[in-house]
């Protein structure tokens, strides 16, 4: 995906044109200011990549990820819209899996925690060192 989520901050800029075309420069009458955009949540290097998968894992705002995805063209042309369906496959998949997964561990920390919380209650270590807890272990 690196240098797939760009886009022309002109509306009227036409879908799968060259970003080249999207400048100052070649105004085409809309009163100027048009830039290239860049998608907040892009994958164009490892820590923004790293960010965009955590988004999706955390199951929170990862719709604009996954729309930015399935307009994608090649680096430098402009998106169409549902130009790349096949990517959804790879973000219900992923999204499914990360999700799943962050699940787990947020289970797993709340059950672990509810455990030592049920022993420390019980008294099943009441009056024991650490040094007799480990040796009880």
């Amino acid at each position: 995906f690196s240098g797939l989520f760009y886009w022309c901050s002109d509306k009227d800029f036409p879908e799968g044109t060259s970003l080249e075309l999207c400048t100052d420069d070649n105004d085409r009458g809309n009163g100027g200011g048009t830039v290239v955009e860049r998608s907040a949540l892009h994958f164009d290097d490892f820590f923004s990549s790293m960010g965009a998968v955590f988004v999706q894992a955390t199951l929170i705002g990862w719709q604009p990820i996954l729309f930015d995805a399935m307009d994608a063209t090649s680096a430098g042309i402009s998106p169409k819209i549902y130009n790349s369906p096949g990517y959804f496959i790879y973000f219900f998949i992923g999204t499914f899996l990360f999700g799943i997964m962050a699940v787990n561990l947020l289970v797993g920390a709340v059950f672990d925690s509810f455990i030592q919380m049920k022993e420390k209650l019980s008294g099943k270590d009441f009056g024991l060192d650490l040094e007799q807890r480990k040796l009880r272990a």
